[in-house]
């Protein structure tokens, strides 16, 4: 074997290639996300110490600009395993979206989901540079999410946005970041008593919880359901 094609490997040119596929871009919250990863063996042989699947997104932070990346959930795909030289190999992974996954909407300006939740791929090359690949998701509510929703429609409000934040300190998750809803009252007893409803729903296996902010000076600021 070539010292040269080794050295040039462990830099990363003529190195092995990664290409994770998803059978299904569109899965519901605490459903199993399956799909193969894909690895071609470069120009020399490598050994492959791990391949793990990092299930992303990012949250905002109040009164700030600043986006961070967070692993929603990971995955390790494989044991160690050596590729040779222009080898191709597929390994088959699946695993269970966590029901916390945060639903992803298309926005209407650029088509993109919003918030971005997708699959990192990081495989880890003994005396190499790893390989990363990115692939994106959409992310659709379960029923319990959806009734919610509803039933704040029901009451007379209007669905304005959702976003990842900054969890704050009174709900307590094991995440550092919530999905935040937004609505505005239209009709009903609320149109002149709030100025906008802040939802955070964080479903669990055994129940659900809820936290309502209503945006008025005058009205207690909190409720936990």
């Amino acid at each position: 074997m070539s010292i040269f094609k080794k050295v040039i490997a462990s830099v990363g040119f003529g190195s092995a290639k990664v290409d994770t596929k998803v059978k299904n871009h569109y899965i519901t919250q605490g459903e199993t996300l399956e799909g193969v990863v894909e690895i071609t063996g470069g120009a020399t042989e490598q050994k492959i110490e791990a391949i793990n699947l990092h299930l992303m997104t990012l949250y905002g932070h109040e009164g700030s600009d600043r986006l961070t990346n967070t692993v929603v959930y990971s995955h390790k795909v494989n044991e160690p395993f050596t590729i040779s030289e222009g080898e191709r190999k597929e390994i088959e992974f699946s695993f269970r979206v966590p029901l916390d996954t945060p639903m992803t909407m298309k926005h209407p300006g650029t088509g993109q989901n919003v918030p971005p939740v997708w699959i990192d791929t990081d495989v880890d090359i003994k005396n190499a540079v790893d390989l990363k690949d990115k692939d994106y998701i959409s992310v659709e509510p379960t029923e319990t999410h959806e009734n919610i929703i509803d039933a704040i429609k029901i009451i007379g409000f209007k669905f304005r946005q959702m976003e990842n934040q900054e969890a704050p300190v009174y709900i307590k998750t094991s995440k550092p970041y919530v999905q935040q809803f937004e609505f505005l009252p239209t009709f009903g007893k609320y149109i002149n008593k709030l100025d906008e409803l802040e939802v955070y729903i964080l479903e669990g296996e055994e129940e659900t919880l809820k936290w309502i902010r209503r945006v008025k000076a005058h009205l207690p600021p909190f409720k936990k359901n």
